[in-house]
This record gives C-alpha cells, sequence and structure tokens, in this order.
C-alpha cells in the first residue's frame, strides 16, 4: 500500500474502505474506531476476538472432563446463524442429491438449510418416547446400512445434543460409538450443539468436542443458550482445514 514511506506502493480504488475520513465519521459514530477496523471489512469467518472467546466458550464445555480440550481459535467459522453455517457447511460437504440421515422429532430450520437451497435430501430416522426419544447408535448403523445396500448411501450424519426439541443428552460413549459407525459408512458427522448450556437439571452435557475428530464437525451459537436470537450469530467447529 501505498506511502511517504513506501513511494512505490499501490493506491487501492478497488475496495470501499474508508480511510480517508475516518475522524468526521467518528463524531456521527462516536462508538466505532474508523482509525482501527470497526469499520472496515473482517475475515470471512469471524474476527480473531470473536474467535478467541467462542474458543474459550467451547474449551469451558470440557473443563470439568478428563478428556478437556482446549480449542484452536483457528478451527472456527463464525456465520449469520446456525440455519446460514449450516447451509455453508452442507455446500462443502455435499453435492445435489446427496442424502443426510437425521434422527427426529427434530427443529425444522435443520432441515430447511440442508434442503431449501442445496437440493440435497433428508433421510429421517423416527426415535419415540418408550426409549426417551433416545438416538440409538444401532438405529443409526442399521439405517445407514439399509439405505447402502438400496443404493441410497447416506453421505453424513446430523445430530443434535442436546436433543432439539426434547432435551435428550449423549453420553460420550453414545457419541464415540456413533462416531465409529459413521465414519464405517464414510459419513462425516455433524453435532448440533446450540443448546449446550441449557441442559435439564440433574442432566450432565458431554460435548463432541471431546472426540477430536476431524470429521466431526460442532455447531453452536447465541441464539438459545444466551438468549440473542436477534443478534444471528452461530459458529461451526471444523478441525478439517480443506473444509474450511
Amino acid at each position: 500500500r501505498y506511502s511517504a514511506a513506501n513511494p512505490n506502493g499501490f493506491v487501492n480504488f478497488g475496495s470501499a474502505q474508508n480511510y480517508l475520513h475516518g475522524s468526521e465519521l467518528e463524531s456521527f459514530l462516536p462508538n466505532v474506531s474508523f482509525q482501527h477496523t470497526d469499520a472496515h471489512y473482517r475475515p470471512f469467518g469471524g474476527t480473531e476476538d470473536c474467535r478467541q472467546a467462542v474458543a474459550a466458550y467451547l474449551s469451558d464445555l470440557t473443563r470439568d472432563s478428563q478428556n478437556s480440550v482446549d480449542v484452536d481459535p483457528n478451527e472456527i467459522l463464525v456465520g449469520n446463524g446456525l440455519i446460514s453455517v449450516l447451509e455453508a457447511l452442507g455446500r462443502a460437504l455435499l453435492d445435489d442429491g446427496d442424502k443426510v440421515l437425521v434422527p427426529t422429532p427434530v427443529f425444522p430450520g435443520l432441515v430447511n438449510a440442508l434442503t431449501l437451497r442445496l437440493q440435497s435430501g433428508i433421510e429421517f430416522l423416527p426415535t419415540g418416547p418408550d426409549d426417551g426419544f433416545r438416538i440409538s447408535p444401532q438405529a443409526i448403523e442399521s439405517s445407514l446400512r439399509k439405505h447402502a445396500e438400496g443404493g441410497n448411501r447416506i453421505k453424513a450424519v446430523l445430530i443434535c445434543s442436546p436433543g432439539n426439541p426434547v432435551g435428550q443428552v449423549l453420553s460420550l460413549a453414545e457419541l464415540r460409538e456413533i462416531h465409529r459407525i459413521a465414519k464405517s459408512f464414510d459419513c462425516p458427522l455433524i453435532v448440533d450443539e446450540i443448546y449446550a448450556s441449557s441442559c435439564f437439571d440433574g442432566v450432565n452435557f458431554t460435548s463432541a468436542i471431546e472426540l477430536q475428530e476431524q470429521d466431526v464437525f460442532i455447531l453452536g451459537g447465541l441464539s438459545k443458550d444466551f438468549g440473542l436470537a436477534g443478534f444471528a450469530t452461530a459458529w461451526l467447529l471444523c478441525p478439517d482445514e480443506d473444509v474450511r
């Protein structure tokens, strides 16, 4: 970039970032710093301070576990709400017509994220009240095998823990087994943890972060635990650099 100390630098006429009238604009918007970065373009995956704050929060979710994890801020992407983040992840993982296995009951927004614009399909795996709407690893395995044998192979598995809408929480052993099964069918595992800090009394939440697997993608956001739905802010913990 051109400056008096760098006379051979370039002058950028192709960007809308304003470096010339910061002091004047600050008189109208006193809480915005134009001298630094508040009013300039940010990284597409979220600002560094935001990703660090999310990483600290996610790390705290594992603090009371024997498998505590220090989440790397560089593995976090921040976006405009969980549905938008899930759709973006779907674009990275799925081709048109690919199917995703989703246990029910399920928040319909997750289905919309994968079908309205992505043109991917959903295969539902029903759960019921007799077993507390538990997501059975054995049922997931049976469903994946049935679809594979029928020539309709599933390309990803999406689960919610805590469950949305009924609140069931998966143990670490269940998460490990579900991941093992999904991996055996070459399916990445997507885990919606947007209710991570809102479990029922007496229920211990275990985050899929503890799996520390490259093909496990974890969703979260501000709308539920923080009561800030209007902020439309969510994140994806994405260990796989190629997917990021």
